[in-house]
């Protein structure tokens, strides 16, 4: 079934906010985005109004719109829910590998500590680095593999799957990432709840920390 306008307007801007194409603090002009995309005003101004509601973007009466300014308090709130989901499932992992060394989600977190391994030495696009964070701490939740993190609704609240906050992840040492993303890993294999949890909680307090000094400028 194909797309009507509005929806294709609004996976066009999706597509800007997680290519990293829409920068932080920019304000974008309703007339010059939709000549870029070859779409008319009515429904883009539908899919900019969507994006409004779902906050990730903020429109300007007059201006345009750009994207969502987090406040420290949704920054928080994330922060908090991250630690929550991610600290009990990283628990979970760790019974499931002691059952299965070969668990599906197991090896996709190798896979993911790999690819980002050797991504670190080959230039690639905010949307590459983005996703090789993203993809790890997306199997974590999804290694519960029920529909806990839909009811949370961690995809609205959460760290994981917000490129308009990962904005900042251009601030991050994706080096220090993957040593993050490296023991944590280790820690399930060997069984060590008390490292996960604390490699866990000291990832998030790093890219908090970065979030928060990055949203105040």
């Amino acid at each position: 079934m194909q797309l009507l306008l509005k929806d294709q307007a609004y996976q066009a801007l999706l597509e800007m906010i997680w290519s990293g194409n829409l920068e932080a603090g920019e304000i974008y002009s309703l007339t010059k985005i939709a000549q870029d995309l070859n779409i008319s005003r009515t429904p883009l101004r539908d899919a900019i109004q969507r994006l409004s509601d779902e906050k990730r973007i903020d429109i300007l009466p007059s201006r345009g719109f750009c994207l969502h300014k987090f406040t420290e308090e949704e920054i928080k709130q994330r922060y908090h829910l991250t630690i929550s989901l991610e600290g009990y499932s990283i628990v979970r992992l760790i019974e499931k590998y002691k059952e299965n060394p070969k668990n599906p989600y197991i090896m996709k977190l190798e896979e993911c500590v790999d690819l980002m391994e050797n991504g670190l030495n080959e230039e690639h696009t905010f949307k590459e680095k983005y996703n090789y964070d993203n993809v790890f701490h997306n199997t974590l939740v999804e290694s519960l593999d029920d529909n806990f993190p839909e009811y949370l609704s961690l995809k609205d609240h959460g760290f994981i799957n917000i490129p308009e906050l990962h904005i900042y992840a251009k601030c991050l040492d994706m080096k220090v990432m993957l040593a993050f993303n490296k023991r944590t890993l280790n820690a399930i294999k060997t069984g060590n709840y008390e490292d996960g949890y604390k490699c866990m909680i000291e990832n998030a307090d790093y890219v908090y920390n970065i979030y928060i000094e990055q949203s105040n400028k």
